[in-house]
């Protein structure tokens, strides 16, 4: 299975988000496997990239 990650910046606008979007699309991820994180440089939670890796099995691809 193919799951996908993305990670928005508060600095970034709606454009970076739907780059990041359709490039994990366009890598054949599934918009229903793709975690997504918004947030400042410096805030390290990533709550939906811990879901990601606690979703991954052997054999999965990760796409950031």
């Amino acid at each position: 299975m193919l799951l996908g990650y993305e990670y928005i910046s508060e600095a970034d606008d709606e454009s970076v988000r739907d780059a990041q979007r359709q490039a994990l699309l366009d890598a054949g991820v599934s918009a229903s496997h793709i975690y997504s994180d918004a947030g400042t440089e410096e805030d390290a939670v990533r709550p939906q990239l811990e879901a990601c890796f606690n979703e991954l099995n052997a054999g999965d691809w990760l796409i950031v």
